[in-house]
């Protein structure tokens, strides 16, 4: 059996990462793909349910704002700027999953993907100073900027109708 999935989401309940040094995050990301469904042998099982194999385009777009110490020819001076920046990413995943239904209507989705990435972003900065590759992109990781390797995983519960 096969579905077709499609996810919408909004980026940017989170007005400040610590571990990225980010500000006002906020953006969307999509991802769309069809889940072919093998179905367990028994006859009472739901159509919804079973292992899957799903190839997934996923995209990713953000902004958000950071803090940036540029420094000077001297060893002590520097120029603080706030750098602006969207970030661009893309990934196709191929997706290996289970779904199972609980009590008749809700879904209880667990699953590992890998496939080929990429990202690009648009610096904002007075200073043109190059900002740091980004290896979460909101709807998957990538490996490093120059590996385009990408990874998207995790667990979902969902209504089936």
């Amino acid at each position: 059996m096969a579905a077709l999935e499609i996810k919408l989401e909004y980026i940017g309940i989170q007005t400040k990462d610590n571990i990225y040094d980010r500000e006002n995050t906020s953006g969307f990301l999509a991802k769309v793909g069809i889940k072919f469904i093998h179905r367990l042998e028994r006859s009472n099982d739901h159509p919804l349910t079973g292992w899957y194999l799903k190839p997934e385009l996923i995209y990713s777009q953000w902004s958000d704002t950071r803090m940036e110490n540029l420094y000077g020819p001297y060893p002590y001076s520097y120029t603080t700027s706030e750098v602006r920046r969207t970030v661009n990413s893309a990934a196709f995943n191929l997706v290996i999953g289970r779904q199972i239904l609980l009590g008749g209507a809700v879904t209880l989705d667990v699953f590992f993907g890998i496939g080929y990435g990429f990202q690009d972003h648009t610096d904002r900065s007075d200073l043109n100073y190059s900002i740091r590759f980004n290896p979460y992109a909101y709807s998957h990781l990538q490996v490093d900027a120059f590996v385009a390797l990408a990874f998207s995983g995790g667990m979902l519960f969902g209504i089936a109708f």
